[in-house]
C-alpha cells in the first residue's frame, strides 16, 4: 500500500515537473521574442539615466531638468520623483542600461514575464486544475499587452509580477495554518511594498489586504490571523508613507509632480473603459459579444440560488481579491486622469491583464460544468472548446502579426546619432555642461549631458510670446546653462519647446543669443554675454 502510494507521489512530482518545465519554456520563449530589440520611450530613457546615476554613484537622480515642473537643480540633477525608485534600482544591480548595452533590462523583463506566468498558474490552480492553469497561464505568456509592455524599459513587467504575486501569497495564507500563514501572508505584504515602490497605483494592493482583513474578522478567525493580516498590511502602508513624505519634504507633492489640466470623471471613465479594450485588438463585434456574455453570466450567477451557494467557495479561492484588486485599479485611474494627468494610454491598463484572463476562463469552464451536470456534455465541451480556441487563436493571432515589430531595430530611436546638430553638439561641448534643447530625452542618454527640457507650451503661464526669449535666458542664468541647442524633431516639436520654433528663423541682433551652429536638422545657440 505504501509502495503504491509512493509510486503515485512520485509520479504526480514529476507530472509537476513537467508542467513547470512547460511553462517556464514558453513564457521565457515569449519574453525573448519581445526583448530582442528593446524599444526606447522617455520613460524607459529616464530609468536608463537614473541607473547610471546611481552606478556613478550619484544615488537616484536625473540628469534632466524640467523647470516649468518646479525643478530644483543641483549639479546638473535633480531628484527621481515622478517615478518610484525599485526599477532603476533593479536595473543598476544588473549593470545599469546605456546605449551600448541594454542588457540589464532584457534580463530583468525576461524574468518578470516568466514570474507572471508561473504566478498566474498558481493562482487558477486554485480554481480549476492543471492543465485549465496551465492553459491560462500560456494565453497570458503570449498575450500581446504583456509582450508589448515587456518590449520596453518600462515599470509594468515587473509590477505585474510584483502583483499577481502579492495576490497569490494572499489568496494561499487564506488555507495555512500557524508558521505558513504568517509566513504566506509576510511575503505577500513584501510584494506589495515592492510593487509600490515600482509604480505608485500600487497602493491599490493596500486597498486589497484591507478586504482581507475585513474578511478576518468577518468570518471570526483565530485571533493570530486577522492581527497578523493587519502587520502584513502595514509594511504596504508604512512603503507608500515613506515614498509620499520624501516626494512631500523635496517638491512639496505627494506624487512629486503636478499637472495644470484635469478632466471630467465622465471622460475618465470613458478613457479607462476605451483603453481597456484597446489593449486587445478583437474588434467591436466580438468586444461586445464579450460584454453580453459576462453580463449574463454575472445575472444568471446571482439568480440560480444554486450558483449562488456555490461562489463563496471560489471567492474563498482567492476570487474575490482579484476582482477587489481590478475594480479599485480602474477606480484609482479614473481618479488620476480626472484630477492628476489627463494623458490615456492603453498600457496603462496592462496590470489587469493576468487577471482578465484568469476571470475570463473561469467564466467560461465554471458554465461549462454547470451544462455538464444539466445533463448537456457533449453541447458543453464543444462549447467551452470554441470559446477557449477563439481566445486562443484571437491572442496568437494578434501577437504573431505585431511580431515584426519584436524583431525589428527601431532606427528612429537612433536617428540622433546621424543628426548633424548632435555631432557638433558632442564635439564641441564637455560633458559637464548643461544644455537648454528641445530632446532632452535623447541628448541625455545618448550624449551624456544633463539637459534642461523646453516646456510643452510656455515657460511661465503668464508669459507672451514676444517675452519668451528673456524668459528664456533668465532661467537658463538660474540653472547655470550655457547652450541652447533645438533639433528640428518634426512631428514632435509640436510637444516640446513649440513656442521656441521661432528660433530656426532669422534672429535679430538684439535678442539673447548668439548662433554658433546651424544645420540641416537643428541649431544651436549660446547666451549673449
Amino acid at each position: 500500500m505504501n509502495f503504491s502510494y509512493n509510486r503515485k507521489l512520485c509520479f504526480t512530482n514529476k507530472y509537476d515537473i513537467w508542467i513547470y518545465i512547460i511553462l517556464i519554456v514558453t513564457s521565457a520563449s515569449a519574453a525573448f521574442l519581445a526583448v530582442q530589440n528593446i524599444r526606447l520611450s522617455p520613460d524607459s530613457i529616464t530609468y536608463s539615466l537614473v541607473s547610471q546615476q546611481i552606478i556613478s554613484g550619484n544615488g537616484l537622480r536625473v540628469p534632466m531638468i524640467f523647470l516649468h515642473r518646479g525643478d530644483i537643480p543641483v549639479d546638473g540633477t535633480v531628484p527621481l520623483l515622478i517615478h518610484p525608485p525599485l526599477l532603476p534600482i533593479l536595473l543598476a544591480l544588473l549593470g545599469g542600461v546605456t546605449p551600448e548595452s541594454f542588457l540589464a533590462a532584457q534580463v530583468l523583463n525576461l524574468v518578470c514575464h516568466v514570474v507572471t506566468s508561473i504566478f498566474t498558474f498558481l493562482l487558477m490552480k486554485n480554481f480549476y486544475d492543471k492543465r485549465i492553469a496551465l492553459l491560462t497561464a500560456i494565453l497570458v505568456s503570449f498575450s500581446l499587452p504583456l509582450l508589448t509592455v515587456t518590449h520596453y524599459i518600462w515599470t509594468e513587467p515587473l509590477f505585474i509580477a510584483l502583483t499577481v504575486a502579492a495576490i497569490y501569497f494572499l489568496a494561499v495564507s487564506r488555507h495555512s495554518e500557524g508558521f505558513l500563514y504568517r509566513r504566506n501572508l509576510f511575503i505577500a505584504g513584501i510584494c506589495a511594498s515592492a510593487a509600490i515602490m515600482t509604480k505608485y497605483s500600487g497602493i491599490v494592493l493596500i486597498v486589497v489586504f484591507f478586504w482581507e482583513v475585513v474578511i478576518s474578522i468577518k468570518n471570526k478567525r483565530l485571533g493570530y490571523k486577522y492581527k497578523s493580516t493587519i502587520l502584513a498590511m502595514s509594511l504596504p502602508v508604512i512603503t507608500m508613507v515613506m515614498i509620499f513624505t520624501r516626494n512631500y519634504i523635496i517638491s512639496g507633492s505627494y506624487s512629486g509632480y503636478s499637472w495644470a489640466h484635469k478632466s471630467s470623471y465622465q471622460s475618465a471613465i470613458e478613457g479607462v473603459i476605451k483603453m481597456l479594450f484597446l489593449q486587445f485588438p478583437i474588434g467591436k463585434y466580438m468586444g461586445t459579444l464579450i460584454v453580453i456574455c459576462t453580463v449574463v453570466f454575472i445575472l444568471y450567477m446571482f439568480l440560480n440560488v444554486n450558483l449562488r451557494r456555490e461562489l463563496p467557495k471560489y471567492l474563498n479561492s482567492g476570487l474575490d481579491l482579484i476582482l477587489i484588486f481590478m475594480l479599485g485599479y480602474m477606480a484609482l485611474l479614473v481618479y488620476v486622469f480626472a484630477e492628476i494627468n489627463p494623458k490615456l494610454v492603453t498600457y496603462y491598463l496592462s496590470p489587469l491583464v493576468p487577471f482578465l484572463f484568469i476571470v475570463g476562463v473561469f467564466m467560461i469552464v465554471f458554465a461549462w460544468e454547470k451544462i455538464k451536470v444539466q445533463r448537456f456534455p457533449k453541447l458543453s465541451l464543444i462549447g467551452m472548446l470554441l470559446f477557449l480556441g477563439i481566445i486562443a487563436s484571437g491572442n496568437g493571432y494578434k501577437t504573431y502579426s505585431y511580431s515584426p515589430e519584436f524583431f525589428n531595430k527601431h532606427e528612429e530611436f537612433y536617428s540622433i546619432l546621424n543628426s548633424c546638430t548632435y555631432k557638433w553638439t558632442i564635439e564641441n561641448y564637455e560633458k559637464n555642461i548643461i544644455i537648454v534643447t528641445n530632446d532632452p530625452f535623447n541628448l541625455s542618454f545618448f550624449g551624456g549631458y544633463s539637459t534642461v527640457a523646453l516646456p510643452w507650451k510656455k515657460w511661465y503661464k503668464n508669459t507672451r510670446p514676444e517675452d519668451m526669449a528673456s524668459a528664456l535666458k533668465n532661467s537658463m542664468l538660474k540653472v547655470g546653462a550655457q547652450a541652447l541647442v533645438l533639433f528640428e524633431l518634426k512631428s514632435n516639436e509640436r510637444h516640446l519647446g513649440s513656442n521656441f520654433s521661432g528660433l530656426f528663423n532669422k534672429r535679430e541682433d538684439n535678442d539673447a543669443f548668439v548662433l554658433v551652429h546651424e544645420c540641416s536638422d537643428g541649431v544651436v545657440y549660446s547666451l549673449k554675454e
